[in-house]
């Protein structure tokens, strides 16, 4: 009774946990095929798989063809993503028996890559897109080796022309910029978004490392969004810390752009700059883009940094709600704490 709650999402975390859950879920799946009497395996309720490594791999082969077992045992799997934090890992190249083990063709949604760690190759990685069809959202900086279409995507993190060119996605309508704009060319951005643009509602841009007075890092990726995005309603920027984001206030978004979604990565911030946020850097923002109608915080941890600051927090958001719709990271109207 407790196999849906406690396998419906699973995170590995250690390697030596690999192995005994492969284990485990062959054992479980062994029975039901004994016993005849239809009973659900273990396995089978899962839909998420979280392959985060944060020890060493001892042994490549066993720890490997482990986790190609644990796939075989998951048919109704919707997001698989890898991630890693342990150094050795950088080195490993996942084997394709792993990817070549999924047996969930018709139910796997999602496939992220955290981490530039335990990436396939380029073969396995097409083989994989080639062989299911419903997928939604990928991240990968894996090349792809020839054309595969995908008509259920909907969700792309770009990262180079290399991994974008090769895919058909007639109905994409969201890509995060998620290795930021500065390795991009104006080539690769000028042909994905003239083949593209069209049917994009919503562009994610990573801006970590960019400050006023350096050369402006959003003109290129702008001008081709203008250009070639007509429907595109909603741009969030993710920051590296609260400084970046207060000298990009003057920011001149497309003027199709009403919502403006915020991630700031440091989630630290003093009253000072929290003032400084909300009676100088928003409205700055606001007044340049006058068409702009909703500014949201899509991050839990920051909103909970900002509310430290009440009196100043309650204050600045009464004045920008004057002009925007202020929101939070679950799309409700911001209150205040009176």
């Amino acid at each position: 009774m407790a196999a849906p709650f406690l396998y419906r999402h699973i995170i590995l975390g250690r390697a030596r946990c690999i192995v005994p859950l492969r284990d485990a879920l062959v054992k479980a799946r062994q029975q039901a095929q004994v016993s005849q009497e239809g009973k659900l395996t273990a396995g089978w309720w899962t839909k998420r798989l979280d392959v985060s490594i944060r020890d060493a791999i001892e042994n490549d082969h066993a720890t490997f063809s482990a986790l190609a077992g644990i796939l075989l045992c998951l048919g109704n799997l919707e997001i698989l993503t890898f991630s890693s934090l342990y150094d050795n890992t950088r080195r490993k190249v996942l084997p394709s028996e792993v990817l070549d083990s999924l047996t969930c063709g018709d139910s796997l949604k999602v496939v992220h890559w955290h981490t530039p760690t335990l990436l396939p190759t380029s073969d396995a990685w097409t083989a994989l897109l080639e062989r299911h069809k419903h997928l939604e959202s990928i991240k990968s900086t894996v090349k792809i080796t020839r054309d595969v279409r995908l008509n259920s995507l909907k969700t792309i993190y770009y990262m180079s022309g290399d991994v974008a060119n090769k895919l058909v996605t007639p109905f994409l309508t969201q890509v995060m910029l998620d290795g930021g704009v500065a390795g991009l060319s104006r080539f690769d951005l000028c042909t994905f978004f003239s083949d593209t643009g069209a049917g994009l509602s919503l562009v994610e841009i990573k801006c970590t490392e960019y400050k006023t007075g350096f050369i402006d890092p959003f003109a290129t990726i702008l001008r081709e969004i203008t250009h070639h995005c007509d429907n595109l309603t909603q741009i969030n920027l993710r920051f590296s810390d609260w400084d970046v984001l207060q000298s990009n206030s003057f920011l001149n978004l497309p003027e199709r752009v009403v919502y403006l979604g915020i991630t700031v990565e440091c989630f630290q911030i003093s009253q000072g700059a929290t003032r400084l946020l909300f009676f100088y850097s928003f409205p700055n923002l606001v007044q340049t883009n006058p068409k702009l109608k909703v500014i949201q915080f899509l991050n839990k941890n920051n909103l909970q940094a900002l509310r430290k600051h009440t009196h100043t927090f309650d204050k600045g958001v009464q004045e920008l709600a004057k002009h925007v719709t202020v929101k939070d990271f679950g799309g409700n109207t911001l209150s205040i704490s009176g």
